[in-house]
């Protein structure tokens, strides 16, 4: 695994999921013919590397989970990778990242976007966190693109987002009164049907 997913920040690196075709040594000897299997690879490349490493998906797997359970990689990123294995597996989008997509992005033109992804970053939160000197690899305005993800990223989390939660409780709270309303109001209705308790009954018992 690259040294670098331990040390450089806490986003998971990307990863995506290939499927190719690979000698089988034994099999071809055995039959004097070439004999493929197909093989299951990971390609992973850091944020704002263009360089990427290949590995065989189940193992590399398995060696994240070992490295989770021995705390050697951040929390979470032995699940988003197996997660995303799984969506591969199951042939769903095979471009799925964790945060938010550059593709799309309205804060920078096309151009730029398709400038980023080629440098290997994929979300905004990737672009944030990005070292300046892999910055290099982006080329002209790169600075600039840190500044104003990490400008994005503030302002999604801000006071904005406060007074969003704070709506978004005070609704649940709305809702739930109403629920306590309704519920009070079909017991109130329900009374006359309910069976009256014995008082006759209740006496003799002392």
């Amino acid at each position: 695994m690259m040294q670098a997913q331990t040390t450089d920040n806490e986003r998971p690196p990307f990863v995506q999921f290939e499927l190719r075709e690979k000698e089988d040594r034994d099999a071809s000897i055995k039959a004097g013919h070439y004999v493929a299997r197909d093989v299951e690879m990971a390609i992973i490349a850091r944020p704002g590397s263009r360089d990427t490493l290949e590995k065989e998906a189940e193992p590399w797997l398995s060696e994240m989970k070992l490295k989770s359970r021995k705390q050697e990689i951040p929390p979470g990123w032995y699940d988003f990778f197996q997660r995303r294995y799984t969506e591969w597996k199951n042939g769903e989008a095979g471009q799925v990242v964790s945060g938010t997509p550059i593709r799309g992005w309205p804060s920078i033109g096309p151009a730029a976007q398709k400038t980023l992804i080629a440098a290997g970053i994929m979300t905004v939160e990737d672009l944030a966190e990005v070292s300046d000197s892999d910055l290099q690899n982006v080329g002209t305005g790169a600075m600039a693109f840190k500044q104003k993800a990490k400008a994005y990223l503030e302002a999604a989390n801000g006071p904005g987002k406060v007074a969003e939660q704070m709506v978004a409780m005070q609704q649940q709270m709305k809702d739930m009164a109403e629920l306590i309303k309704r519920q009070s109001e079909a017991l109130k209705a329900a009374e006359p049907y309910l069976p009256k308790p014995d008082k006759q009954a209740a006496k003799s018992e002392f």
